[in-house]
């Protein structure tokens, strides 16, 4: 089974400790020692080899694992990728169905917004008559008339609405020119 990046790098980290220590040993000094106290100097030198044995398969390993590194970043960075396009997929799918969803509620709120642009039209323009038609008349007469200021419907409802829709709309315009990744349907802008 192959290690991870971060096995690799943990056993690395141990094998340097171990060739430290290893390197740390005066075997000379060891021996010198052993000797002039009659220690069993055979039993230390089969210690010594031992220990180099040692040494000479962790630095057999460290390159190993060095050689192996490369590979085993390359495969968890493919691993990630990998699980980056699988989401960044569902995400577009996801993206797909509200552009849907916003352009169906475009087109059914299109008709009331352009219906109420011309009824507030025609009711600004009977405003406009009216004032024309008294605009003729004495000033006496046209205060006896009273105001006549026919005026157009305000709506703080449909203030609210307008102010939520207009840093909406630049928000979708900008996703609209950025795009949502490069395998992303072109759609054709709204009308």
């Amino acid at each position: 089974m192959k290690q991870t990046v971060e096995q690799i790098e943990e056993r690395l980290a141990e094998i340097a400790a171990d060739q430290a220590a290893f390197d740390a040993r005066d075997f000379d000094a060891e021996l010198s020692h052993a000797i002039v106290n009659g220690a069993d100097v055979d039993a230390l030198e089969e210690q010594q080899l031992q220990a180099e044995r040692i040494a000479r398969r962790l630095r057999v390993e460290r390159q190993a694992l060095e050689a192996a590194l490369p590979e085993a970043r390359v495969k968890e960075v493919e691993q990630q990728l990998e699980l980056l396009r699988r989401q960044h997929g569902e995400l577009k799918a996801r993206a797909d169905k509200l552009i849907d969803q916003v352009s169906e509620s475009w087109d059914a709120l299109k008709g009331p917004i352009e219906e109420l642009g011309k009824v507030h039209g025609q009711m600004f323009s009977m405003n406009r008559k009216g004032y024309d038609a008294i605009g003729i008349l004495p000033k006496e007469d046209r205060e006896a008339l009273g105001d006549l200021n026919l005026g157009a419907p305000s709506s703080a409802r449909l203030g609210r609405i307008a102010r939520a829709i207009g840093p909406s709309a630049q928000k979708m315009a900008g996703w609209a020119h950025m795009g949502f990744g490069p395998y992303l349907d072109e759609r054709s802008p709204i009308d």
